[in-house]
């Protein structure tokens, strides 16, 4: 693949709000712990240090809680875009109406680590292949992108989307053959591809600031070769939030259940799991 310059304009837009059910106000908590950068700053330094610029927007909410992460943006000089709570694909929409961008980026603010190296391999694939979607697969959860041709985005603003289509921007992508979509494929060790490089839980901040701890130690960047070393030096490192349960949209109750059995199983509770097998059947 091609390392020259990418001839599009990128916008990176990371969403972000201060309400969380599991762990209020995430995205300010600092790495390492009590003496590091906010989260949403680690991701804002990593995107402009990236070989392929781009403008970096917060789509973050008018809720009254929010306003400590407007002010955040204000004092760091970081765009942001306040609007609907729940509607996070109008958010995006109203980004790119009054940008001219040709593709961009969508982040999250709880997922800090952002390896500019896969990040730039992506972009240039989905550029290349002109798609209109391409999510990569393969990097630990958390770490993968997703990318979008703003020209689809906003075809998708005419459509009537579902409330899950609204609070997930990309689900309109990925139940429709009406666009182009990609897979950018990353290979990774199944022990790093498996394991949460996102901040849900207590336990996963905990775990983050320790991996931030370790890198400002060394003095190395937080990307997917740190974690190579920290495995290869620590490999139950990663055994700390193998448990945590990723919140996800399931497409129906027979889904739902497999995930269930999956975990009862994980949690070595045989018996429960059988159960909810047997009833499946």
């Amino acid at each position: 693949m091609a390392d020259g310059p990418v001839n599009s304009k990128i916008g990176y837009i990371i969403q972000a709000r201060m309400q969380s059910t599991r762990l209020p106000g995430k995205v300010l908590l600092p790495l390492p712990f009590d003496h590091g950068k906010p989260l949403l700053l680690c991701i804002v330094e990593a995107l402009s240090s990236s070989k392929i610029p781009g403008t970096i927007f917060v789509a973050s909410s008018v809720n009254q809680e929010d306003n400590v992460l407007y002010d955040f943006c204000v004092q760091e000089h970081i765009n942001c875009f306040r609007g609907d709570e729940e509607d996070v694909h109008s958010r995006f929409v109203h980004i790119c109406d009054t940008h001219n961008f040709d593709h961009i980026v969508r982040l999250t603010g709880d997922n800090p680590v952002v390896d500019t190296v896969y990040l730039e391999k992506a972009i240039r694939f989905h550029v290349a292949e002109q798609y209109d979607y391409t999510h990569t697969q393969g990097l630990p959860l958390g770490m993968n992108f997703e990318i979008v041709k703003t020209a689809a985005l906003m075809d998708t603003k005419n459509q009537h989307l579902s409330v899950a289509e609204k609070e997930h921007v990309t689900l309109c992508f990925k139940h429709t053959t009406n666009y182009k979509c990609g897979v950018f494929d990353i290979a990774c060790p199944p022990v790093l591809s498996a394991a949460r490089m996102t901040v849900d839980y207590a336990s996963d901040y905990l775990f983050m600031s320790a991996l931030y701890s370790y890198a400002v130690y060394h003095e190395l960047p937080v990307n997917l070769d740190l974690l190579h070393k920290v495995y290869r030096d620590y490999n139950w490192f990663f055994e700390a939030t193998k448990y945590n349960l990723q919140k996800q949209q399931y497409n129906n109750e027979a889904e739902e259940i497999r995930q269930a059995i999956r975990l009862l199983n994980k949690l070595d509770m045989q018996q429960a799991a059988k159960i909810l097998q047997c009833n499946q059947s």
